[in-house]
């Protein structure tokens, strides 16, 4: 555990099971390498995704509803810097959001409407039945703090 938020950091080759709910609503994952975690629970309000990871998979069961997930897109680098193969499977369906070689799905590259920034927001979106993910650029104002849309005046 780290700080105030839930973390998952330095993991390798394994796969996590949780069946409550996340108190401090953020999950943070950083420096992990083949985990995969289970949601039998609700899921995390916010997953943020932090270099260094590889081959990571969220599996949520049905009735768990995704939360946001806050990334920075960088490819693997020699410098340990990076994500690669990242993806969240809803009930049967499969979602990559980062492929194997550090690229950013195509949709959601498209849904970000071109905005170039240091993080972004990724978050499911219902629409009529048919469920999309959307990715948008995180501004950062006065002093680098993220602003969220949900958190603008």
């Amino acid at each position: 555990m780290t700080k105030s938020t839930t973390g998952s950091d330095n993991l390798k080759d394994v796969s996590l099971t949780l069946n409550g709910r996340i108190l401090s609503s953020l999950l943070e994952i950083s420096q992990c390498t083949n985990v995969t975690i289970n949601f039998h629970a609700a899921g995390p309000a916010v997953t943020q995704l932090d270099p260094e990871i590889r081959n990571l998979k969220l599996d949520l069961v049905s009735g768990c509803e995704p939360g946001v997930f806050i990334f920075a897109p960088r490819p693997p680098s020699a410098e340990g810097l990076g994500l690669a193969q990242i993806s969240v499977k809803l009930i049967e369906k499969e979602y990559v959001f980062v492929d194997g070689q550090g690229r950013v799905d195509t949709e959601l590259m498209i849904s970000s409407g071109g905005k170039i920034a240091e993080q972004y927001k990724i978050e499911m979106v219902k629409d009529g039945g048919k469920d999309r993910w959307r990715m948008e650029a995180i501004e950062k104002k006065d002093g680098e703090i993220p602003i969220l849309s949900a958190n603008r005046p």
